[in-house]
């Protein structure tokens, strides 16, 4: 495999037309159908809940076969027939009660300036194997009570299999359970043999008290200028996908997980430009294999864990030009994983280590260059691994440079110090070596990978 440290220009950006459509075609029938079809690309696991929700009685759900289809043509369609329960309109907007799903080869768009109630109590949820458009728009969750299971249904909205969604400047709040993938909010789990061929995109919208947006099996989909608040799972959980752009976005106040995460077969994904502030466990998670992410230009900020954290045999990441601070278990923590590249970062104020590195990694080593280290518990600590240290500023971080295995070599350190800029060290499992690697296995950089 070659392995190359991402650049921005390696990411496509593409984004086509939804798919031509016939005559509108609607009928109606049981949710299981479209359960079914779910399970090919998200699991099974959920599927008890959103069945237990629907009433025994009544309307069923709602399917869009064919045609482009808006709420107001629905809702005139729907007049006097058996289906009419499903899409209710009053003065506040639509009141959806049961499940709408859009099939292969058709559309639904909703807005502008139109506001959708889900009602938890019937079952509603929107899923999509066609096109799904909201713009401008608010879409919440309505019940007649409050539930705190988090096992419990509520309304999400998920394209799956050959689906594709494009949600911009719209408010959507209150859904997602633990459910599958595409039950977390907001999913777009679309991979394997069902890979759509219409980019989706998140912008410019603002996601409250959401389980979570998840995006698994996505292809070339932007991520870009959202508010994420209050998330109660992973705030944003992208696993075997390519091409990902998550930029300009805002994060706070995540009450579940890791704010974000990627892990598993992603490849070339770039998250820049965003503001992670504040949560229970990681701002950034990068693990199982994850392969050519840039994280560059962020501010990460107030997490009980650690701002960044790269584990389990991620590789070929680039972490530059980001803002790590005032988190409680440290700024940047790599364990496992390498090559990775960390420069040009300040790293500032956080209660553990400003960065940590440990355990093994076959892929390569982990080069820390050019950072300014101020005030944090210890400068940089190593437990284990190859770690290549050039031209650090440590001033700031004065008398509490180096912890874990590296503090026996406080004294070389300092010694290789030119003013308040670290020279050129190499520390490899426990021996240090001034100047250049010599150990050719263990010097591997991230774009000899694979080539011998």
């Amino acid at each position: 495999m070659s392995c190359r440290f991402p650049r921005p220009s390696t990411l496509q950006r593409r984004a086509l037309p939804p798919p031509e459509t016939t005559d509108l075609v609607i009928v109606g029938s049981d949710v299981r159908l479209a359960l079914t079809q779910l399970a090919l690309s998200a699991g099974s696991e959920g599927h008890n809940a959103v069945l237990a929700a629907q009433p025994g009685f009544g309307a069923p759900g709602l399917y869009i076969r064919s045609g482009a289809a808006t709420l107001e043509g629905l809702y005139a369609e729907i007049q006097g027939s058996k289906l009419e329960p499903v899409l209710r309109r009053n003065r506040n907007g639509y009141v959806l009660s049961r499940p709408i799903v859009v099939l292969k080869g058709a559309s639904l768009s909703i807005g502008p300036d139109e506001t959708v109630s889900l009602d938890r109590d019937g079952g509603a949820l929107l899923l999509s194997f066609g096109h799904l458009s909201i713009t401008g728009a608010t879409i919440k969750v309505v019940a007649s009570d409050v539930e705190t299971d988090p096992e419990a249904f509520r309304p999400f909205v998920a394209s799956v299999g050959s689906g594709s969604l494009q949600i911009t400047d719209s408010k959507l709040s209150g859904l997602g359970f633990d459910g599958s993938d595409a039950m977390t909010g907001v999913a777009v789990a679309t991979g394997g043999l069902f890979r759509s061929e219409i980019a989706s995109l998140l912008r410019s919208n603002h996601f409250d008290d959401i389980g979570g947006i998840t995006v698994n099996g996505g292809a070339e989909m932007r991520i870009e200028g959202n508010l994420l608040e209050a998330t109660r799972g992973i705030g944003l959980n992208v696993r075997n996908s390519n091409g990902i752009l998550v930029r300009r976005n805002v994060v706070r106040e995540a009450i579940g997980d890791d704010a974000m995460r990627f892990a598993g077969a992603v490849d070339r994904a770039e998250i820049s430009d965003n503001a992670f502030a504040g949560g229970r466990h990681a701002g950034l998670r990068i693990e199982d294999a994850a392969a050519n992410l840039r994280v560059t230009g962020n501010l990460f900020t107030g997490y009980r864990s650690h701002g960044i954290i790269v584990q389990d045999g991620a590789i070929c990441i680039t972490i530059s030009s980001n803002i790590v601070t005032d988190n409680r278990g440290g700024a940047i923590e790599i364990i496992r994983s390498g090559p990775i590249q960390v420069s040009e970062n300040a790293v500032l104020d956080n209660r553990g280590p400003g960065i940590s590195v440990s355990g093994e990694a076959a892929a390569g080593q982990v080069t820390v260059q050019h950072n300014v280290f101020t005030d944090n518990r210890s400068g940089i600590r190593s437990a284990s691994g190859h770690l290549f240290l050039s031209g650090n500023n440590m001033k700031g971080q004065l008398p509490r440079l180096y912890s874990g295995d590296l503090a026996q070599f406080t004294g070389p350190l300092l010694r290789a110090t030119s003013g308040s800029v670290a020279g050129d060290v190499t520390i490899h499992r426990a021996t240090l070596v001034e100047g250049k690697v010599q150990d050719a296995a263990a010097g591997k950089t991230c774009d000899q990978q694979g080539q011998g």
